[in-house]
């Protein structure tokens, strides 16, 4: 698995950090605390010593087989601080589980930072610029209508009207900007579908897939 090493490990001298990781990710462990890594296995588990010499007596490893059980996302951030800060990175399944947990705890949206992990051996494709063409985007609560001109994604037109949409990576790889599609063809730019996903066209990433149809109406 392997991530770009994207983090900004602001402040880190004044606040606790844990970082929630599967194997892959101990570059950043000079400026954390605490070391959270969780796996399938004991066998999973990489670059143990290293993150051991780094982290010492910050270490935790939780590993599904020897709990009987997946680790305890909610659990664990509902035992931290209000100051205290979650990195994250792994795979797609536990950035959505850290990020449904943040949002239940009502975190505010930069208490969390996370990177998506994704297998060598399928690397994910670069994300693709914002494309030529203007197509309309409405949407589905307000029934509020939006032109997307071919220079701006339709997050930033968003954004700029005020709307409340969720969002972090912009560059298609974190999911955090999903919306659902009640009508039209989206053309997907993002890294994170399936093959099944981006056949379906039942979702997409706002901050940088656009459309194949003239309009799309958006479950916002």
């Amino acid at each position: 698995m392997c991530g770009k090493g994207l983090f900004s490990c602001e402040h880190a001298e004044s606040r606790r950090r844990t970082l929630e990781s599967e194997p892959g990710s101990d570059r950043q462990l000079l400026w954390l605390r605490s070391f959270i890594d969780a796996a399938r296995s004991r066998d999973e588990v990489a670059f143990e010593a290293e993150i051991n010499a780094l982290a010492g007596n910050g270490l935790l490893i939780h590993t599904d087989d020897t709990a009987g059980r997946l680790f305890d996302m909610a659990g664990h951030f509902g035992s931290l601080g209000g100051d205290e800060r979650v990195y994250m990175c792994g795979p797609k399944p536990m950035l959505k589980a850290g990020m449904d947990a943040a949002r239940k705890l009502g975190w505010a949206r930069d208490r969390l930072s996370f990177e998506l992990f994704y297998s060598v051996a399928a690397a994910a494709p670069t994300p693709q610029p914002v494309s030529d063409g203007s197509f309309e985007v409405v949407l589905r609560s307000s029934g509020k209508s939006f032109r997307i001109p071919p220079e701006k994604s339709i997050l930033d037109v968003l954004v700029a009207a005020g709307v409340d949409a969720l969002f972090d990576c912009q560059r298609g790889e974190c999911g955090v900007c999903q919306v659902g599609v009640v009508e039209g063809i989206p053309d997907h730019k993002d890294v994170i579908l399936s093959a099944r996903e981006r056949a379906e066209n039942k979702v997409m990433q706002i901050c940088i897939s656009r459309a194949k149809s003239p309009r799309l109406v958006l479950d916002l």
